[in-house]
């Protein structure tokens, strides 16, 4: 992967995301920002990380504790980027419903400020994630970009409202920013614990404590799992390596390829029992949650036009080297 020198920032660096940015770009030797509050994480990820890309390595990164609402207040100590990867956020579906407000004013203060410093010229580019959820409900034909939006959470309106607003900031300024729809993305360092936790993450934690699986509806729900590394090969691309004709606009993260969760649990079944060598109980089936959306697939054929060099994605060898890489 070739990408332009550059001074970067990630926002949310603690995250599972966030954390597999940095570890990729400390190993491949640049210098990285990172912010985080800490208000979903600790220093566990980090550590991870540090002792991945060893000492060398790590010294070209430099943390500051801190809330992205309030960044504008920090511009002077942070210094200037080429890049900018913006990750935090409060991202539960569930909880959303309950706490609108939060997640509204969180997800939506953080952005504006991003913009603010791209319109100032504190930075080159900014690189976003947004989410499926602001497509509301899929069909198995699959969601493209260009399609009208039906969010059915808050969470998902927060991301489509910042999408209309670096919109709407790119029609009065000259900048540079992409969008990245991110699908059901899974990797190691995810939340384990939690009711709001990814499905593959909740099925390791239940594993872990000699619990069923849970599955909520029926099973018939159909996702489109990427892996992470494949949304940190996204990040680093739209930030570097994109021309600036193809900036300004949204792109899909996905595989273009749908499992239903009986499926999914069926696969992650054969995985673990081959594995651990471990009988897996029959999963424990509980009522569909609200928002939740039941068919979720991405179309790549934007993100293949502009993104060309992506090769397939194999989810049964992901899912494995996951897996696999967490019992080693």
């Amino acid at each position: 992967m070739e990408l332009r020198a550059g001074r970067w920032l990630i926002t949310g660096v603690a995250g599972f995301i966030g954390s597999h940015l940095l570890e990729r770009l400390l190993n491949l030797g640049y210098v990285v920002v990172g912010i985080d509050n800490f208000s979903t994480r600790s220093m566990v990820n980090l550590e991870s990380v540090r002792s991945l890309v060893g000492e060398k390595a790590w010294r070209n990164f430099t943390l500051h504790e801190g809330d992205v609402t309030k960044i504008s207040s920090e511009f002077c100590n942070l210094g200037t980027f080429d890049f900018v990867l913006h990750q935090a956020a409060l991202c539960s579906v569930p909880e959303s419903a309950q706490e609108p407000g939060r997640y509204f004013t969180n997800n939506l203060l953080s952005n504006i400020q991003l913009l603010e410093g791209l319109k100032q010229g504190w930075c080159e580019r900014l690189v976003y994630a947004s989410s499926s959820a602001v497509y509301g409900e899929g069909d198995l034909n699959g969601n493209i970009e260009s399609q009208d939006l039906f969010p059915l959470s808050p969470y998902g309106e927060t991301k489509r409202t910042a999408e209309l607003l670096a919109k709407q900031y790119s029609m009065a300024h000259e900048l540079e920013w992409i969008g990245l729809r991110y699908f059901n993305v899974f990797g190691t360092r995810q939340n384990y614990s939690g009711p709001y936790s990814s499905v593959i993450q909740v099925w390791l934690n239940a594993l872990r404590n000699d619990r069923p699986c849970q599955i909520y509806g029926d099973g018939s729900a159909v996702r489109d799992f990427v892996p992470v590394d494949r949304v940190v090969d996204y990040n680093l691309l739209a930030a570097a390596g994109l021309p600036k004709f193809a900036t300004n606009r949204v792109f899909n993260v996905a595989t273009g390829k749908g499992i239903t969760i009986l499926q999914l649990f069926e696969l992650f079944k054969s995985i673990i029992e081959n594995k651990l060598q471990r009988k897996i109980q029959d999963p424990e089936f509980f009522s569909a949650r609200p928002g939740d959306i039941q068919v979720s697939i991405g179309r790549m054929d934007l993100a293949t036009n502009y993104f060309p060099l992506m090769k397939p994605i194999d989810f049964r060898s992901a899912l494995a080297d996951m897996i696999y890489k967490l019992y080693e």
